[in-house]
């Protein structure tokens, strides 16, 4: 199939894709590595991405929403509580805690909820795609009570995809991370959830996935790269400016203390630890692809030149140098720090 010429490029990239997953379950991680490079290539080209874009978006989030500002719009929104924001990136762990959740009777689960980027988007109002964003620069000049109706907005438009009686329901969207100040300020009262996973784990994971629509920052290891530095230097700013108002919950965390780790994620969402919210062996999201063997790779390190494995590179700041074995790949990097560190990485058998 994949040597027709007459085939479509959307069905070429989806071959490769199922090709890839399909040599890596068989063992076959060079073929499977190569698929997975193809069609993330092809990818690419059908979902454009500016990264610099991006990253100045989130530079305007994080100089507008000030602890200033933040503090002269206490509570102006609606104060209904009912819903539960699951942000961060995809194959981050977000599925399974909104299983945790959901399996408590008191919370219902739903999708990832579209609305909250619906409303920045008619903040934004844009005319088209060279016109410049009012978003989030507009919000100064908004009337606190525009804030509740807004926030009621979100509740009243959320209830057709609420079908439980339910008192508290999730909205998993991954990309509200970068809404958390605009949540805060229409629902004050809203748990925000920041579900995290390491880096190369989650990075790769993205990269090796097709998504249905949208995600463009995924189909390159630039890309993806560049989003998970901008994601954590955007969720570090909300824990300066809103301390307290998220709960953090660490993939790896969960799944090595799973029944201490959901009682912290019960407490902050103000709900008991019930006989409906025990997960006792939880699906862990593992890439049968490669393994981390040693030292994982911390959040503050240089995650682009980490993704990018380029051998040729020298030993040098922010760079890394790689050493090819048989079943064997070590990473020499320096982090931020300027600290050396080694990695090794090996194919699951």
């Amino acid at each position: 199939l994949l040597k027709n010429e007459d085939l479509k490029i959307e069905d070429y990239f989806h071959l490769l894709f199922a090709l890839g997953k399909a040599q890596e379950d068989n063992e076959q991680y060079e073929e499977s590595i190569a698929a997975y490079i193809k069609g993330n290539t092809l990818k690419s080209k059908q979902v454009p991405w500016d990264s610099r874009k991006f990253s100045k978006e989130c530079d305007e989030l994080i100089d507008f929403f000030t602890e200033d500002f933040l503090s002269n719009n206490i509570n102006t929104g609606d104060l209904n509580t009912d819903p539960i924001f699951i942000v961060g990136l995809p194959r981050s762990g977000s599925t399974l805690l909104e299983q945790i959740l959901s399996s408590h009777s008191l919370v219902e689960g739903t999708t990832e909820l579209q609305n909250i980027i619906a409303l920045s988007r008619k903040i934004a109002n844009k005319k088209n795609s060279q016109s410049k964003s009012e978003y989030p620069s507009s919000l100064a000049k908004t009337e606190k009570e525009e804030f509740q109706k807004m926030g009621a907005a979100y509740i009243k438009n959320t209830l057709d995809q609420r079908v439980t009686d339910k008192p508290y329901f999730i909205d998993k969207m991954p990309n509200n991370f970068i809404h958390v100040g605009l949540i805060h300020l229409i629902l004050p009262n809203a748990k925000i959830i920041d579900a995290r996973r390491n880096p190369m784990d989650c990075c790769f994971s993205n990269y090796k996935q097709l998504f249905g629509s949208g995600q463009g920052f995924t189909y390159s290891f630039e890309r993806i790269a560049n989003y998970y530095k901008d994601y954590l230097r955007v969720m570090k700013h909300w824990e300066n400016v809103l301390p307290g108002k998220i709960h953090l919950v660490n993939y790896e965390s969960m799944i090595s203390d799973t029944e201490n780790e959901i009682k912290r994620l019960l407490k902050y969402c103000d709900l008991d630890f019930n006989e409906c919210s025990t997960i006792t062996e939880p699906q862990i999201i593992n890439s049968p692809f490669f393994k981390i063997m040693s030292s994982g790779i911390k959040e503050d390190d240089d995650l682009v030149d980490i993704l990018i494995f380029n051998k040729d590179k020298e030993l040098t700041n922010n760079t890394i140098k790689i050493h090819y074995e048989d079943n064997l790949i070590e990473l020499s990097y320096y982090d931020s720090l300027g600290v050396l560190n080694k990695i090794k990485i090996s194919k699951i058998k």
